[in-house]
C-alpha cells in the first residue's frame, strides 16, 4: 500500500548528508514508529541497483561489466538510454550527471524505500540537494496526478557539472503509480 508522501516528508528531511558516499541504512522513525523506513544512497550501491531493479528508471552499466559506463534505463522506452555517464572519461570533462529520486513500498524491505543515487557523485549531490529543497519538490508534483499523495514515485534527474560540482538539478522524467 502506497504512503502518504506528507507523512513520509519529515521523516526523510535532511537525512542525506554524505552525498559522496554510498550507503544503505535502515531507519527507524520516532513519529513513525511502526513503518521501517530504508534509505539507499548512490549508484554503487548493490542495495540500489537491486531495489530498483523492477521499477520504471533502473540504474545499469553499459558495455563490460566493469561499470565504466552507467546509464539510467526506463523500462517504457527501449530505444536506448540518453541518461548515460562514460566514466572513462577524465573526470574534468564530464559535464552532465544524471539521478534517480524514488520513494516507495517494496515488498524487499517490507516497508517504505527511500532512493537518492545519482550515475556519479554529482548525480547523488544534485539528488540530495533536491530532496531537501521545498521549492525542488514543488517542481515533482506539478509533474504527479491529482491524488498524488497515496502514490509511490520515481523520477529522473539531470545536472550540469561544472568543474567537478553539481549546478541545479532538473526533473527530465517520472513515474507514479
Amino acid at each position: 500500500m502506497p504512503l502518504p508522501w506528507r507523512t513520509s516528508a519529515p521523516c526523510w528531511t535532511r537525512i542525506v548528508t554524505f552525498t559522496r558516499l554510498s550507503a544503505s541504512v535502515l531507519l527507524r522513525c520516532p513519529t513513525c514508529a511502526k513503518v521501517q523506513r530504508f534509505l539507499s544512497v548512490g549508484a554503487n550501491n548493490p542495495w540500489t541497483l537491486r531495489i530498483l531493479r523492477p521499477l520504471r528508471f533502473s540504474i545499469t552499466s553499459a558495455g563490460d561489466s566493469a561499470a565504466q559506463i552507467l546509464q539510467i534505463t526506463d523500462r517504457k522506452n527501449h530505444s536506448g538510454s540518453p541518461w548515460t555517464v562514460d566514466f572513462r572519461q577524465p573526470i574534468s570533462t564530464i559535464t552532465h550527471d544524471y539521478a534517480i529520486i524514488a520513494r516507495f513500498q517494496a515488498n524487499m524491505t517490507d516497508g517504505e524505500v527511500m532512493v537518492v543515487a545519482g550515475l556519479g557523485s554529482g548525480g547523488t549531490e544534485s539528488a540530495s540537494k533536491f530532496i531537501n529543497s521545498a521549492s525542488y519538490m514543488k517542481q515533482l508534483t506539478s509533474h504527479a496526478p491529482r491524488d498524488r499523495r497515496a502514490m509511490n514515485m520515481e523520477a529522473v534527474l539531470e545536472t550540469e557539472v561544472i568543474g567537478g560540482r553539481a549546478g541545479h538539478p532538473t526533473i527530465i522524467a517520472a513515474e507514479f503509480w
